[in-house]
């Protein structure tokens, strides 16, 4: 259905538990006009990060400096990163797997 989604929680693993299913639909429904791609965030500063953090489950600096660009990404970055593969002038992108971790993978 437009806008369905696949969600993992944080620490679960992802990797072919959410890709393959999206790669494998994208080749199913691109037949019938339907794009599907995947979003694969690192940490981001939501509230749930910020009470881990918070309750010391989780340390702010350590995640910070996990990334490249040495902070957490946000909720509208993430946004930004779905909306534009789904645009009309993105008609040819289909399958793909984004990853939004700030650079955390391509260390």
């Amino acid at each position: 259905m437009p806008g369905d989604r696949v969600l993992c929680e944080a620490g679960e693993g992802h990797g072919h538990g959410v890709l393959g299913p999206s790669r494998s639909a994208a080749l199913a429904y691109g037949p019938r006009g339907v794009r599907i791609n995947a979003a694969c965030p690192g940490t981001i500063a939501t509230s749930i990060v910020d009470a881990m953090i918070t309750s010391g489950e989780r340390d702010r600096a350590q995640a910070e400096t996990g990334q490249a660009i040495e902070r957490l990404g946000t909720a509208e970055e993430i946004a930004q990163v779905v909306l534009r593969p789904s645009s009309d002038g993105a008609g040819c992108v289909t399958g793909i797997a984004s990853p939004v971790d700030g650079g955390c993978t391509a260390r």
